[in-house]
């Protein structure tokens, strides 16, 4: 049974970014991970977009103590630290006044095109909410809940120790969760975990995401800000789609059948 939501709360969205990059994939990335990159004109689009439409953007901890009006509330977020994040990402989100969480795994950090930990240092100075995506990037459902306790402890306590700032919310790697992830995370320390299930975000423990991927027009983005029922229904039946795929053939072919089957 989910959380009790007051009658007179309406949910917010989130939007889940990778990188921001323009023209053909770069030589670090993988098929899988340009399928997400953005180009920086399509982000600025969409941050423009989300202006217009007279939408507030806040972090974790503001949307967590609100529990009512959510209509016009926007979260955004980015995952993996890559190197856009600091160089077109936030100067992008501060031209416009907007805030947005980064969340890092520790495994990716001084990796080709990721921040190293002086780069993280700045984007958190400047102003970045810098949180945690993992220890590895891996499938955590494929662990035992012990496992991935020590993994996702591990990880919050050496951004805690590197950036000195509480670490309290946690991006799952791949998206991919399960109750024994969500126990475990609680136990690790957590007090919220964004997922890559589409849905509308109440205030709570687990909170969906709506991931953007490469080509996305800001009409569509405009569809999921206004919550058209349309819109909303195929991203939902999409992913559930691609996630009965994943659990026939596997974590690594579902990656490579998502980009051809998810135009």
């Amino acid at each position: 049974m989910g959380p009790l939501i007051p009658a007179n709360t309406s949910p917010a969205v989130i939007l889940g970014y990778h990188a921001i990059h323009s023209g053909p994939a770069a030589a670090w990335q993988p098929r899988e991970s340009a399928f997400y990159t953005v180009e920086p004109r399509d982000f600025e689009a969409q941050l423009d977009l989300l202006q217009q439409a007279g939408c507030s953007c806040c972090l974790p901890e503001e949307f967590l103590a609100n529990a009512q009006n959510h209509s016009k509330t926007v979260l955004i977020t980015f995952d993996d630290g890559y190197e856009s994040d600091l160089a077109i990402a936030l100067p992008a989100l501060q031209a416009r006044g907007l805030r947005a969480v980064f969340f890092a795994c520790v495994d990716y950090i001084g990796r080709p095109g990721h921040m190293g930990w002086p780069q993280i240092k700045i984007l958190s100075a400047a102003g970045g909410l810098v949180q945690s995506h993992g220890l590895l990037h891996h499938d955590l459902t494929q662990f035992s809940e012990d496992d991935i306790f020590h993994e996702l402890r591990s990880a919050r306590l050496c951004l805690e120790r590197n950036l000195e700032q509480p670490v309290r919310y946690l991006a799952l790697p791949g998206g991919f969760g399960s109750p024994q992830v969500y126990r475990a995370a609680a136990r690790a320390g957590y007090d919220a975990v964004f997922n890559s299930n589409p849905g509308l975000a109440y205030p709570g423990k687990i909170l969906p995401r709506y991931i953007i991927r490469r080509g996305m027009t800001p009409q569509n983005l405009e569809k999921l800000i206004l919550r058209r029922r349309t819109s909303l229904f195929s991203a939902a039946l999409r992913r559930g789609t691609l996630e009965c795929i994943k659990a026939v053939v596997g974590v690594q072919r579902y990656e490579s059948l998502k980009v051809r089957l998810w135009p």
